[in-house]
Parts: C-alpha cells; sequence; structure tokens
C-alpha cells in the first residue's frame, strides 16, 4: 500500500481541524508532556503505543502534533503504512503555538 500522508504548518492544521468533521487530534507526546498543556481537543496517545493507533477507526481524519514534529511524523509514516487514508501532521510541532491557545 503506498504511504500517504499530508504536511502542514499551524495555520493550515487549525484551519482544517475546524473544517473537517471527522477530525480526531492526536497528541502524540508523553503523558506529562501533554499534562503540560495540549490543543484543545486534542487526544494522548504516546507515539510508543503503537497497539492504540491500530484501533482508531480509519474512516476519520487524523491530525498529529507532538513538540517539534519528529515523533508525529514518525507516527503519520506508521499509519499510512497501515492503511489510513487521511493523517496530517504538524510540521513544526507545537513548539510555536500559541500559549494562550493551549489547553491545560
Amino acid at each position: 500500500m503506498e504511504e500517504m500522508w499530508i504536511n502542514m504548518g499551524s495555520e493550515s492544521f487549525l484551519q482544517s481541524t475546524q473544517n473537517d468533521r471527522n477530525a480526531v487530534i492526536l497528541d502524540v507526546r508523553s503523558a506529562e508532556e501533554f499534562g503540560d498543556g495540549h490543543v484543545h481537543g486534542a487526544i494522548n496517545i504516546p507515539f510508543t503505543k503503537k497497539n492504540e493507533f491500530l484501533s482508531l477507526d480509519k474512516k476519520k481524519s487524523y491530525y498529529l502534533y507532538c513538540h517539534t514534529g519528529g515523533r508525529s511524523s514518525l507516527v503519520a509514516h506508521f499509519m499510512s503504512k497501515a492503511g489510513f487514508p487521511k493523517v496530517i501532521n504538524l510540521r513544526e510541532g507545537i513548539q510555536y503555538w500559541p500559549v494562550e491557545e493551549l489547553q491545560a
């Protein structure tokens, strides 16, 4: 199966999540990092828990992020190879996301 996933900047990422009725935002950082602040509505699945990603609904659109975009790109690659048709990675991670928009 051909790998298909997209890298997006933060503006496009945010707009896409708001316009996509099937959007699921996944924070792939550790539980501790997630607790320090995350994108509103995000679900935390640490990138090391590969089996949890495989149990997700393939009909949904997955918007992934981590701190700098490295771990989330690994998960995007993994999910794409596993047959998820719509996987989007926040290219630069949330390191530049406005602090006031993060949920504690």
